[in-house]
This record gives C-alpha cells, structure tokens and sequence, in this order.
C-alpha cells in the first residue's frame, strides 16, 4: 500500500495540528525577519515606481556591463545587456531624474563606449505617478480580492475558515516581499502580478485543505471518539501527498524560469516574475498545512460544543487506561459483547487433547442464547486437566476524570409548584436536548462503574429510562425497565416507596433478573430515596446483586442518602 493511501486511510500520521507551537514559532521568527527587512534595508523599488530615465542602444562590438558602469560613472543605478541568438544585442541603462545636460552627456558616455552614435542611442523618461498608479490599483485589487475570499470563504464553509485562510495570505505575502528586500531583487510591475497569482495559488492550496476539514468535522457528534482537531489533523494528513505534488509540479517550472532568467538570460521581467511565483507558491504550501489548519483547530476548539467534545474525549481516555487491567481467572470473553462471559463449570482450564490446544475452526464454541452465559461447548469433546491459571491482578481504581458541572447545572431549570403545590420540580429536559451535556452524563456514569462490571442496567419510571438505556448500551448490558404499578404485562415483583409528595408503587417482571446478575439502578434524581430503595430491593428479592445507584442530581436536603446506605451511590449534581 502506497504512502499516499497510508496517509489517508489513517494508518500513519503525523501531528501536524497537535504542534501549533513549533510552526507557529518558525513562522513568527520568519515573519519577523521580513517585517525588518521591509525597513532595514528596504524594498529595491524599480524606475516604475521611483521615475527616471531609460536608455538603450545596439553596440557596434561587444561590451560588459562593468565597461558600461565605467564609462557612465554612479549616475547609472541599473545595467543590463540583454542578448538572444538570432536577436542584435541591446544595453540598456536605467537612471535617476536628469537635467537635459546631464541626459545629453549619458547619451554621449553610452555611445563612446558601445562604439555607436549620439544619436543612435535612445532614452525615455518614466514618472514616478505611473508606478504610484500602479501601486494604488494593485492595492484596490488586493481589498477586493479580500473581500470577495472572505465572502466566498464564509458561503462555502464558515467565517472562521476565512478568517484563517486571510491570516495564511498574510503570512505568504509578508515572507514573499521579505525575501525581495533581503535577496536585493528591484521590485516591478511583473513583481506585482507574481504577487497578485500567489494570492490565488496559496488560497487554493488551502481550499483544498479545508473542504476535507469540513467533511471530517461534518461527521462529528456529541458521541464521537476525535476532537475537531483531531478531525483536522486528520483531514492534513488526507490532503498531504496532493498538496505536495500539486506544490512540486508547480515549483520545478518556475525554479527552471528563475535561474534561466536570472542567471542565463538576464531577463530582469522572468526574473522578477519567477521569483515571486516560487517563493510565494512555497510559503503558500506551507502555511495551508501548517498555519492555517492549526490556527482553525485552535479558534474551533474555543467553541462550547468542541470543548466539551474534548472532554469526553478525554474522558473516554482515561476510562479505557482505567479499564486495561488482566481478565479474571476463568473467564473467557465472549464474542459480541463488552464484558467478560464466566465460563461454563469444568470448561476452565481445559484444552482439546489432540491439538496441541488449539480448536479446529469447525469444532469452535458456538454462542446460544439459551445457554448459560451465552457459551455452549460440544459435551464429547476430549479434555485433559491443565495447570489451573494464575489469580489475576486486582482491577485498578478508576480514575476521576473532568466534568463541567457547572455547565450541567445551568441547564437544569427550576419548575415550581409541580407536580403539586409547594414542590420545585428539576426540569432536565434542556440539558438532555444539548448533545454534548447528556454525553457526558452517560460518559461519566459509565466511567465511574467501569466496563465489565454489570450485567443490567436498571431505569426507574420514567425519566430513568432516558438515561438508562445509554448507559446499557455502553456497558453492553441488558436493560431493565421498573415501573409503575399496572404498567407491566407479565408477572410481576411489587414494591411499595415513598416519594416526596406521596407514596407509590414500583414493579418489575419476575423474570427480568436472574440470580447473581450484577445490577447498576440509574434515574434521574435521588430525592427522599424511596424509589431507589424500592429498586434495589426488587433486585434483592429476584436473586441480584446491586452494584450501584446512579442518579444525574441529588437532592440533598431531603435526606435519600440515609434510605440508601450500604450501597455504592454516585450523582454529577448536588443541591
């Protein structure tokens, strides 16, 4: 498998987001230099942009251009000789402002030394208003070409992906006219237009970049597993190989029309042009991957959604370094399940006799939903007893990972007077409708008891059931719904409770636990502590064990703690 389809498949990477300090501080540094050198020692702005005088003439016999520098003297800032097969040699001179003396006696000098005629020599003179002209429009089609990036930017993915391809164009203009000021280059109209070009180049490199952080990201959800910038690293490393060969197939021409034209011809217009495609065309390959990628994550990532994206993340992290602990003895983990299944009585510990304890994949267990645990092994099988396994290490502790209470407890609304007079109803509905709180929610219920750990999942009616079922699912457990009495179909244990304004009856099928069954009870609050007592002794009276009450608020003035003791109770809210 190619690099290219290793890149964008994910299975190599590399942290091009997670490294915004380094890249941002070589920019900074590179950046720097170039804002000096725009002063010290300055731009080398051409006749076009400074007025002067031109003079050009066909020698009689070749010349060098330090003859011609000799024979003119400081007044000639600029010499060339320009010579092409096929073609009659031309010198040219470019001058400051000149008096008609002065033009008359370069005209003179220029003559004397090419072998030619006074008057064979021709000037021109250049105001300084047609390269301000110039320099005016170009500066009134960069604002517009700005304006019209940001507005498409913005329509085609987000303002914020415009703003971070503007800083990119910052970044690629200022490196482009540092190099000019430090490698001496004059600065010309063909200067201008090679600026101009890379602006569209660089921005293109960059939309490509960003179309796939958008589809990344576009997949996110409060459920997801990568942060945006992880989603955005991603997207990088997907684009990479394109934006590389796109960058060198550009790059090669134009490196061959800089030294042909800077070295070989003298071509001051190739020159200029050239070296502003190459160098703007790198910086732009450079700063779609490495500024303006990272500088997006960094400002999305301030974003409430993508915060708390992280923290689950992270979150998710922590319990699985948590849940990396050595399986129990004797067990044997079943396909298709999250948790570890108890092996069947006389299975542990054995292997077939034959084989050298390897299974022949026709002979291999087979999963039955009626037999215990979900296992079925062949009863003429031939085993022989082995060496019984080591006792397995103790689980490690979980570890406590960070939550935003405080964001929760924000969404949860105070409702007075409900269900009755003198109650304040907790509303959670506005917490359940944000995405990324009720992940959490469910994150840290499941966090905290641990994978492996529960073979049910029990919600209290009704709003019990909200946050039951999630956290089933995520511990790969069956769910168990309690309800009100006469609510059930089939038979059913009872138990009486008292709630805060009242008393109550709560139900569960007879045959909805099984004896031993490990039994996590969730709902929603934890008031007087009528509901979750009642629970936990319907599991005690079907053979369960409860391993836990898990409720999202607790309301700790009422006291339900007390009804609940002995038993292992966890809450994100307390009032």
């Amino acid at each position: 498998m190619s690099i290219a389809s290793r890149l964008y498949h994910g299975e190599i990477s590399f942290d091009y987001v997670g490294r915004w300090r380094t890249w941002f501080l070589i920019s900074g540094v590179a950046m720097l230099i170039s804002l000096i050198a725009l002063f010290v020692p300055g731009l080398k702005f051409g006749i076009d942009f400074k007025g002067g005088g031109v003079f050009s003439v066909q020698p009689a016999h070749p010349v060098t251009q330090a003859q011609v520098s000799d024979a003119l003297g400081p007044v000639a800032k600029v010499v060339q000789i320009a010579s092409q097969p096929g073609k009659p040699t031309q010198v040219q001179v470019e001058t400051a402002s000149l008096t008609s003396a002065q033009i008359a006696k370069v005209r003179a000098d220029l003559a004397r030394v090419t072998g030619t005629q006074p008057s064979q020599v021709s000037n021109s003179v250049v105001g300084s208003t047609w390269g301000s002209t110039v320099s005016r429009k170009a500066l009134i089609a960069l604002a517009v070409f700005l304006a019209v990036i940001v507005a498409y930017v913005s329509l085609r993915f987000d303002f914020k992906m415009s703003v971070s391809a503007l800083i990119a164009l910052v970044h690629d203009l200022l490196i482009t006219a540092g190099v000019y000021a430090l490698a001496r280059f004059e600065v010309t109209p063909a200067t201008v237009i090679g600026l101009l070009t890379i602006l569209g180049y660089s921005l293109y490199d960059t939309v490509v970049v960003f179309d796939k952080v958008r589809e990344n990201t576009g997949e996110l959800s409060s459920m997801s597993r990568l942060t945006y910038s992880e989603a955005a690293n991603r997207a990088v490393n997907q684009t990479l190989v394109r934006s590389l060969n796109t960058s060198l197939a550009s790059l090669l021409p134009i490196g061959a029309l800089l030294v042909v034209g800077a070295v070989l011809l003298g071509a001051e217009t190739i020159k200029d042009l050239s070296l502003a495609l190459f160098v703007g065309v790198a910086a732009g390959t450079y700063s779609s991957i490495f500024i303006a990628t990272p500088f997006l994550a960094l400002w999305k990532e301030t974003e409430p959604r993508n915060r708390q994206l992280t923290a689950r993340v992270a979150r998710l992290a922590a319990a699985g370094a948590a849940e990396e602990t050595p399986a129990r003895a004797g067990q044997v983990a079943s396909r298709g399940s999250r948790k570890p299944v108890e092996a069947p009585a006389g299975a542990g510990g054995r292997r077939r006799k034959d084989d050298g304890g390897r299974r022949p994949a026709e002979e291999a267990p087979v999963l039955e939903a009626d037999a215990p645990n979900g296992l079925h092994l062949e009863a003429d099988e031939e085993i022989e007893e082995v060496e019984e396994p080591a006792r397995a290490a103790a689980p490690a502790p979980r570890q406590p990972v960070p939550i935003d209470t405080d964001r929760l407890r924000a969404l949860i609304r105070d409702v007075p007077d409900f269900p009755q007079k003198g109650v304040i109803f907790k509303d959670i509905t506005p917490l359940l409708a944000d995405q990324v709180a009720f992940s959490s929610v469910i994150d840290e219920t499941v966090v905290h008891f641990g994978r492996g750990n529960v073979d049910r999942v029990l919600g209290i009616e009704a709003r019990g059931f909200i946050l039951a079922s999630p956290v089933a699912y995520h511990f790969g457990a069956g769910f168990v719904p309690v309800r009100k009495a006469g609510k059930l179909p089939a038979a059913v244990e009872s138990e009486e409770y008292s709630l805060e304004y009242g008393t109550a009856t709560l139900e569960i099928h007879a045959d909805a636990i099984s004896p031993g069954q490990r039994v996590l009870i969730v709902d929603d609050v934890l008031a007087t502590g009528g509901t979750a007592r009642a629970s936990a002794r319907l599991v005690e009276r079907l053979g369960g064990k409860v391993i836990g009450i898990a409720t999202l608020i607790e309301l700790g003035f009422l006291g339900g703690r007390q009804l609940i003791e002995g038993y292992e109770f966890f809450s994100l809210i307390r009032y």
